[in-house]
């Protein structure tokens, strides 16, 4: 089936009483139809056997205590120095936060579950143990508390109240300086720093897609090809759908929805055949692989509504591009006439160009009117694909 598909979606959709039930009907209609092969997007994983161990056992560390872990580091020095800036790249000890910033934004995460805060007072606390400065208050303190409390016992200090007193105020500041510095020294033991980011952007490996002949090829093929029409539209670069680009990157959603597809691939891989035998232990082995089916072919079904979703939001716009189109003709057309406007009026055919204007104008009003019928309902559909989760988070905030 060439792309008629692609061509026929909107023709699809068009007359249906329910578009979100004709879409979805659709896709699984796609999922057992050849369809031309399209490149998917390039996907990338972290191969730890090629990180230093110190990281390999950092990156376990964080992953025990909940906290986020790049799933790949792909172009992470260009993340990290936008402007090929020297004092950006990953060859500092420490990142900066512009740095960590970006990279926390641009790079996939795994789903942070620590519920640990990055507060005003932590990273006060951190860059004064990074500078080495906490240890030397703290060491400070303690030859202060030590002093005042040998001059109490041995010499000539009187153990007033006060005394005590300021000898337990720096007890206590001592004891918060001590906690503060073993809280600094697990956070930069656990923080990811330039060179860790270097290294992982040296062990990120191209991932293989999902396993052709497979729903799940079959799903990220759709997408990657929805993308790719949906960016190919003239009507998208338009100022009409500015708000649209900002709310969706079709390349984005496409790589996301490659990136589920590969991993409900790799789940149904890792079942392996149904078990032979009738003995009680095959049996049970049967069940089970029979609900784990069930649960994958329920995550498969959540990823086809997403694509339907996409599938919806590609007819549309195809829809209005070619008003999109038909519209600049006729504003061509118009601007075309005002000129030969001119020249009819030179021979008298003033009423023949007044009724070609009149119907040009109709003509655009008519359009802008579909135009903006069509950008309702398109708007609506990006609601509804925003509504449907991609997958399992891939957490870039």
């Amino acid at each position: 089936m060439a792309r008629d598909w692609l061509t026929d979606a909107q023709a699809a959709l068009t007359g249906a009483d329910d578009r979100v039930t004709a879409s979805e009907t659709r896709i699984n209609e796609l999922l057992a139809a050849p369809i031309d092969p399209v490149p998917l997007p390039q996907q990338s994983t972290i191969d730890r056997t090629r990180l230093p161990k110190a990281l390999a056992a950092k990156l376990v560390r964080r992953e025990a205590q909940g906290l986020p872990v790049p799933r790949h580091a792909h172009n992470a020095s260009a993340i990290a120095a936008p402007d090929s800036s020297t004092s950006d790249a990953l060859t500092g000890s420490a990142l900066t936060r512009r740095q960590r910033d970006a990279l926390r934004a641009q790079l996939p995460h795994t789903e942070d579950t620590s519920g640990r805060t990055d507060s005003m007072l932590d990273r006060f606390v951190d860059a004064f143990h990074a500078s080495g400065r906490l240890a030397t208050l703290r060491n400070l303190l303690a030859v202060v508390a030590v002093g005042l409390a040998a001059a109490m016992l041995f010499g000539p200090l009187e153990p007033s109240p006060s005394t005590i007193a300021a000898i337990a105020a720096l007890a206590w500041t001592l004891l918060f300086a001590a906690v503060a510095e073993e809280r600094a020294e697990n956070r930069a033991d656990l923080a990811l720093s330039g060179p860790d980011y270097w290294a992982l952007e040296h062990a990120t490996v191209a991932e293989p897609g999902p396993e052709p002949g497979t729903p799940e090829h079959q799903l990220a093929q759709i997408a990657a090809a929805l993308a790719a029409q949906i960016t190919a539209c003239p009507a998208w670069a338009s100022d009409d759908l500015s708000v649209h680009r900002i709310q969706l990157d079709p390349d984005a959603e496409a790589a996301q929805i490659t990136a589920h597809a590969t991993e409900i691939s790799r789940a149904r891989d890792a079942l392996g055949p149904t078990p032979d035998g009738d003995g009680d232990a095959a049996l049970r082995a049967r069940i089970q692989r029979a609900g784990n089916e069930q649960i994958l072919d329920t995550v498969t079904a959540s990823l086809t509504r997403r694509v339907a979703a996409l599938y919806r939001y590609a007819a549309e716009l195809s829809a209005l591009n070619t008003d999109y189109l038909a519209l600049q003709a006729v504003e061509r057309s118009l601007t075309a006439s005002s000129h030969l406007g001119n020249l009819v009026r030179q021979t008298g055919g003033d009423e023949l160009t007044v009724r070609h204007l009149d119907r040009l104008t109709a003509d655009a009003r008519d359009l802008h009117a579909a135009i903006t019928t069509r950008l309702q309902i398109l708007t609506g559909d990006l609601t509804a694909l925003h509504e449907l989760p991609a997958g399992p988070d891939d957490n870039h905030a």
